[in-house]
């Protein structure tokens, strides 16, 4: 039977252990970021299997401090404020926005950011968690993904 692995499934495995799986699970690409930041060793058949290029890179870029910009999405039900809650977490934390698409269909909204964090307080990790936080907070989904992660998975070129 297929599984799927998720972020949130990784997250719960402690630092440093060992994810078997089978040939067919699948392993979202929030998931293989999260299991390069934690160190997860992902194996199939007792082998270990490479992390993706794309995962690889934000782990490095997170520890390193390498790579100035981040993709920030949010996509929920629209209500006051909303574009206000999320702009000013990324200021609090030291972020900078330099790009801004917001789209509003009926009650939902998309919100596209393009961040600077050479100047974040702390490290990318840190960031990452606490605008991320606003999805439990709020009726929305956010994501925050390295720039170079986001081209690699979308291929944009």
């Amino acid at each position: 039977m297929r599984r799927f692995f998720t972020k949130i499934d990784i997250s719960r495995l402690p630092p440093s252990s060992v994810l078997e799986v089978e040939e067919d699970d699948v392993i979202t690409p929030d998931a293989w970021e999260e299991a390069a930041l934690r160190h997860i060793d992902v194996r199939k058949k007792g082998k270990r299997v490479e992390i993706p290029g794309f995962a690889a890179q934000a782990a490095s870029a997170s520890v390193s401090g390498q790579g100035t910009r981040v993709i920030v999405t949010a996509v929920g039900m629209n209500h006051p404020g909303v574009l206000a809650e999320l702009t000013s977490t990324i200021s609090t934390q030291g972020g900078n926005v330099h790009d801004i698409s917001q789209r509003i269909i009926q009650e939902y909204f998309h919100l596209f950011v393009l961040v600077d964090i050479s100047s974040i307080q702390g490290d990318f990790q840190k960031f990452k968690e606490s605008i991320e936080k606003l999805t439990k907070a709020h009726d929305m989904v956010v994501s925050v993904h390295h720039e170079k992660v986001f081209r690699s998975l979308y291929r944009i070129e």
